[in-house]
């Protein structure tokens, strides 16, 4: 019998492909059915407005060992929002458990002594895009689901890893000196997004028409919106 797992957690982020909204953040809690992650589970079997939960389900009669149960971050407001909830995003964490199993990083010998809570991200963006990439969806959230639950059993990261970086890293969305968001999140958001996107337009506006001259290019009020609403 492999060690018990009483309460572990983990999280990743796994950005989306060039200009899709389907990054994907899942923070995930495993432990024993008959300890407080059980408990806690079994509380969360009621449903509440806007926050359906769900297990992780392969295919039809394809629950998957352990247990997982899905939980919205953002509140599902329509059927569309759903559809990609319990579609490609149920399918990726469904497969990343099983896979995680037959890999070693969950003990087998446990399944069903276990159980996994995971706290997933949706952009709505991606709901109202008319572009997306369902399979880029899949693949970002199958990718951070199973690096989550490796994180959650290797006890990642240390205590020594966090305290050698206590000085050295920050936060993506905060710059301690300024206030401002830094990094690779910030540089993925879909505000900044907006601003290249917004100036790719009016530089084109500005080669195809001869009044453009006096077209003034929306760089500030964009680059402000950047800042201001990451």
């Amino acid at each position: 019998m492999s060690e018990p797992v009483v309460f572990r957690t983990g999280e990743a982020t796994v950005f989306a492909a060039e200009g899709q909204f389907t990054d994907a953040m899942p923070e995930v809690t495993i432990g024993r059915v008959d300890g407080p992650v059980g408990n806690a589970f079994a509380n969360m079997m009621g449903q509440s407005e806007g926050h359906t939960r769900m297990f992780a389900v392969r295919a039809t009669n394809q629950q998957v060992k352990p247990a997982t149960m899905m939980v919205p971050k953002v509140t599902i407001k329509s059927m569309d929002y759903a559809n990609l909830f319990g579609g490609p995003m149920q399918s990726a964490v469904a497969d990343a458990v099983v896979d995680c199993v037959i890999d070693g990083t969950l003990p087998r010998d446990q399944v069903n002594d276990l159980c996994i809570i995971s706290l997933l991200w949706l952009d709505p963006e991606a709901v109202q895009h008319s572009e997306l990439d369902r399979k880029d969806l899949y693949r970002t959230n199958y990718e951070a689901m199973k690096l989550a639950v490796q994180r959650a059993m290797d006890n990642s990261p240390s205590i020594d890893e966090l305290i050698a970086n206590r000085n050295k890293l920050h936060h993506e969305m905060y710059n301690p000196e300024t206030g401002e968001s830094i990094g690779q999140a910030f540089l993925k958001s879909r505000h900044c997004r907006l601003f290249y996107v917004s100036l790719s337009i009016w530089r084109s506006c500005r080669r195809l028409s001869s009044s453009s001259a006096s077209m003034a290019p929306p760089r500030a009020k964009a680059m402000s919106d950047c800042v201001s609403q990451t």
